[in-house]
């Protein structure tokens, strides 16, 4: 999302050009990246291009790994369930 913005969307509604912003949100998106969080950019415009956006900011999902959760792919594979996880 944040290739195709050229501005920001400030909290008082201000729309500001993104470059002096860049860097922080980058920041924060390889922050919350690395927690295992989901990070989903939000941007809106004018154009049926995705191109010159303005950058609302994220919505962050968190999936924590469930209690327990080893001794059920045990038990799954005991009976002969094969497990696949496919992310991204």
């Amino acid at each position: 999302t944040i290739a195709i913005c050229n501005r920001i969307e400030k909290e008082d509604g201000s729309i500001v050009p993104i470059e002096s912003n860049r860097a922080s949100i980058d920041r924060f998106f390889t922050e919350k990246s690395s927690e295992g969080k989901r990070v989903l950019g939000l941007a809106y415009g004018n154009s049926t291009q995705e191109e010159n956006l303005i950058f609302l900011g994220f919505l962050i999902f968190s999936d924590p790994i469930k209690p327990n959760i080893d001794r059920v792919i045990s038990d799954m594979k005991r009976q002969g369930v094969a497990l696949k996880i496919i992310t991204g």
